[in-house]
């Protein structure tokens, strides 16, 4: 094939890949080996950037011509997965993560699931493996890529070097200097340099369009060492960084630019002719040609294989996922994508026409899942729950009346505590009032949070001590200012003792997660005590990671004002046996939503804090 480069589809199959390897978990020896191998779906980002800017340089180039063979490349065979994982999802998502995948059905419509899934979840949740849609993220930051570059062709080709150096060096800037770029939105704080966005991603497409732009200068040498160098050294780097790049925390970051290095070196060897053993290898190329329809159809393949297995996969369980993965991506690739888009299987009108049908009808199925018109197989079993499992009160989202005691304060010599605090600090409180030991030893007050800072209540002078226990860039949208000035207050202004409480855990859910659990292991009423550290089990891997971020946020707060930390995980959740009191030891459920505690969940954690000496005043 004229002009063909094998190099590029092998770089192709080695992100493939490793993107589903990184999916599926291969553990060998207890050990979780492709734990950093996240990274090669940077690979796809700068060879995407790469073939794209190509396009821009052919004899006879049409931007309806560019438009047409993109859509026909990636149009067909998403609206086909989003067809047959929704008809999949009907049968096995619980109701709410049926919902969930309404909303990312309309936003892929408009290629925008990435800022969905940016506002919705962080990718390293274990929420992941409920939205069978999520990897389409990075769909639609290829599509918003096109519309840039497109413009960016369209107004300044005459000075496209100049652009898209700025382009480049600017999404790096937001890369390399994050804390600088960050934003409240709806009342929570995100920042610019995010996983799902385009911002900090820019620059890994933009790589590829250097590459590009620099092999279209005439004076390139084609000297075949030299290609052969920076082929080794680009490979060198991917895989060192698969060594470096030891956390998705915080990713992209500065050593992102690694691997972006080593691909970007490799693309530059621009070797049509490649004999390297790797760079060449016969199934590296096929696994590449074919990786569009890879990765579309390998992470809601083993989305269903999670919900059919109680989201526990064995080794066997993930063999069988990939095999079906590749049968189905090679009836993907045969029958759809390669018809479409080489065969042109449609003529440009009636193509259009299909387009068009087809899109609206996904658009139609998305609305009708995201208001519950339609709604899937499972809500019938959660009605059925509810009734078997009464006693727990699935329905009741609300919980017991929110009692909090008042005029608690007396002339006792007992220790007094006022607590400032948001919904999770008067669960704190009330926790704290259900213990008789407790009270013995303190007298307990509650204040809401903006009253202790606004009207700066009488109580903080009546107290010893006065706790923050508020989520700091949360739905009351509080910050370390609002700390700041009720330290104030209580330190200098009345001259006493102040101390901060950490964050509470939250889960992933929007209904009652004792409710999922129940529904997605079948779980018999019997059955309920021999279960009880599973469940716990549950709540742990669903709790949702960026609470751990705030509390650390809180901890350096305390640090920075010189006074104590409290944190609700050490009574709430167990880190070492890796569970979260979901339920107690008789199978009483502790909370009544994705963070609140209930009537019982009080006295158990109240239980827990005296048995435990957790209220550390000193």
């Amino acid at each position: 094939m004229k002009n063909y480069n094998p190099e590029i589809d092998c770089l192709r199959g080695i992100a493939v890949i490793g993107v589903i390897l990184y999916h599926a978990q291969i553990i060998i020896f207890e050990t979780l080996i492709t734990k950093n191998f996240f990274i090669t779906l940077d690979i796809f980002f700068i060879v995407s950037g790469f073939v794209t800017t190509k396009l821009f340089f052919k004899e006879n180039f049409s931007f309806n011509i560019f438009i047409e063979r993109r859509t026909r490349r990636l149009i067909p065979p998403l609206l086909l997965l989003i067809l047959i994982t929704t008809l999949f999802s009907y049968f096995l998502l619980l109701p709410q993560h049926f919902y969930n995948l309404g909303q990312s059905i309309v936003a892929n419509f408009f290629f925008s699931s990435n800022i969905l899934f940016f506002y919705q979840t962080n990718y390293w949740d274990y929420a992941t493996f409920t939205k069978p849609l999520l990897h389409t993220w990075s769909l639609s930051l290829e599509f918003q890529f096109y519309i840039l570059i497109s413009l960016a062709f369209w107004f300044f080709r005459k000075n496209i070097i100049r652009v898209v150096i700025l382009l480049f060096l600017t999404s790096l800037i937001i890369l390399l200097f994050p804390k600088e770029f960050n934003f409240v939105y709806n009342l929570r704080e995100f920042d610019l340099n995010n996983y799902f966005l385009i911002f900090a991603r820019l620059w890994e497409f933009l790589a590829g369009s250097l590459v590009a732009l620099f092999l279209n200068n005439e004076k390139y040498s084609k000297n075949f060492i030299f290609k052969n160098y920076l082929n080794n050294v680009g490979l060198i780097l991917i895989l060192l960084s698969i060594f470096l790049i030891k956390t998705p925390n915080n990713y992209p970051n500065f050593l992102t630019i690694v691997p972006v290095l080593g691909t970007s070196l490799i693309l530059l060897a621009n070797n049509t002719q490649s004999r390297h053993f790797i760079l060449s290898n016969t199934l590296l190329i096929h696994f590449g040609k074919m990786s569009y329809s890879l990765y579309l159809w390998h992470f809601p393949i083993l989305i269903f294989f999670f919900y059919k297995n109680n989201f526990e996969l064995n080794a066997l369980n993930k063999i069988f996922a990939l095999v079906i993965t590749y049968l189905v991506s090679v009836g993907s690739y045969k029958f759809v994508e390669i018809p479409f888009f080489k065969n042109n299987i449609l003529t440009r009108r009636n193509f259009v026409i299909s387009l068009v049908i087809c899109s609206i009808t996904t658009l139609l199925l998305g609305l009708l899942i995201t208001n519950k018109v339609i709604k899937s197989k499972s809500h019938s079993k959660y009605e059925n729950i509810k009734l078997n499992f009464s006693h727990y009160n699935l329905s009741d989202t609300k919980g017991a009346d929110r009692i909090i005691l008042v005029n608690q304060f007396t002339n006792s010599e007992k220790i007094k505590i006022l607590i400032c605090g948001d919904s999770q600090g008067a669960d704190l409180t009330m926790a704290l009032q259900s213990n008789q030991k407790i009270n013995e030893k303190y007298e307990i007050e509650f204040a809401p949070f903006l009253a202790c800072i606004n009207e700066e209540t009488l109580l903080i002078k009546s107290a010893d001590y006065t706790l923050s226990s508020i989520q700091i860039d949360g739905k009351n949208n509080l910050t370390y200012n609002n700390i700041k000035k009720l330290h104030y207050i209580v330190t200098v202004k009345s001259n006493k003792k102040f101390i901060i409480v950490g964050a509470a855990p939250e889960f992933q859910t929007d209904a009652d997660l004792l409710l999922n659990y129940l529904a997605i292991t079948n779980m018999r009423k019997e059955d309920i005590m021999k279960n009880i550290n599973n469940i716990n089990k549950f709540f742990f891997k669903n709790k949702k990671a960026y609470i751990n971020d705030i509390n650390k946020k809180l901890f350096k707060i305390s640090k920075e004002l010189n006074v104590g930390f409290l944190d609700k995980f050490d009574y709430t959740c167990n880190e070492k046996d890796k569970i979260c009191f979901g339920v107690d030891l008789k199978g009483n459920k502790n909370f009544i939503d994705y963070t609140h505690i209930s009537l019982n969940g009080r006295k158990f954690f109240g239980n827990i804090i005296e048995n435990s000496n957790w209220l550390k005043l000193n």
